[in-house]
């Protein structure tokens, strides 16, 4: 599987509002922390890269 790096940007708007952006792959998520929605924002990049991956699989194996 290749390897590529992605921007997350955290903004915080507020007195407990954050959220992270990932401008690669349009994804954004929203909590109450910095270290929240870091977490949060790495585990949706890796379920959507999870699936581009199966779907590609699955498209290979119906060829």
């Amino acid at each position: 599987m290749q390897k590529n790096n992605y921007d997350i940007l955290v903004r915080k708007d507020g007195e407990n509002k954050y959220a992270a952006f990932c401008p690669q792959l349009n994804i954004l998520v929203k909590g109450t922390s910095h270290e929240g929605v870091e977490i949060e924002i790495r585990k949706k990049i890796k379920e959507y890269l999870d699936k581009l991956e199966s779907d590609k699989m699955e498209e290979k194996e119906n060829k």
